[in-house]
């Protein structure tokens, strides 16, 4: 939670930066002088206050929300689809779930991303600093149709590994009767 929240400080101060930039851009130049360095400053602090509550007041609406509560609810999440579904509740949040998601937990089924990535950072653009090639993968990601489906598919149910049609009934009987020699020619078939 400590590092959701560091992020969430970040975005708050990358978005009062931006804010301000747009702000100065917005304002005419005549209007422009006639601000005191005192008074852009007041501005600029009551912006970035602005900003910083709006992050915070999103980030304890997140919280309390709620979690998981039963283990069911855990196995059917679908973190993916939670992010698709909440962008619009937690802009904010979305935002850094597009940065972290990406990031990858195991090197086994991620081959297809580094090889996305490899597309993008090509001999020709070796050059490109790690902010550009980021911004081109998410710009990527978004063209794809806001899709962060990584894994969909991939990831097998233990049903869908298990070939026995064998009723739970049956092995039930089975082992309240003791007999560990019929249970295991029933698996066995």
């Amino acid at each position: 939670m400590a590092r959701l929240n560091a992020l969430v400080r970040t975005l708050s101060e990358e978005n009062a930066q931006a804010r301000s930039l747009d702000d100065r851009a917005s304002i005419e130049p005549s209007a422009l002088v006639e601000l005191s360095e005192a008074d852009k400053i007041a501005a600029e602090r009551e912006a970035d206050e602005k900003d910083r509550h709006a992050v915070e007041e999103e980030m304890q609406r997140y919280a309390s929300a709620g979690v998981i509560d039963t283990e069911a609810e855990l196995e059917s999440f679908d973190l993916m689809k939670y992010w698709e579904t909440n962008e619009l509740h937690y802009p904010a949040l979305y935002h850094i779930a597009l940065d972290i998601l990406p990031v990858q937990a195991s090197s086994v089924p991620c081959e297809r991303v580094f090889s996305s990535s490899k597309e993008t950072d090509t001999l020709r653009r070796s050059a490109l600093d790690p902010t550009t090639v980021e911004m081109l993968q998410i710009l990527k990601f978004s063209l794809k149709e806001d899709r962060l489906d990584f894994t969909d598919g991939w990831l097998a149910n233990e049903e869908d590994l298990i070939d026995i049609k064998v009723s739970r009934d049956e092995v039930d009987k089975l082992l309240r009767q003791g007999d560990v020699d019929g249970l295991v020619k029933l698996l066995d078939y």
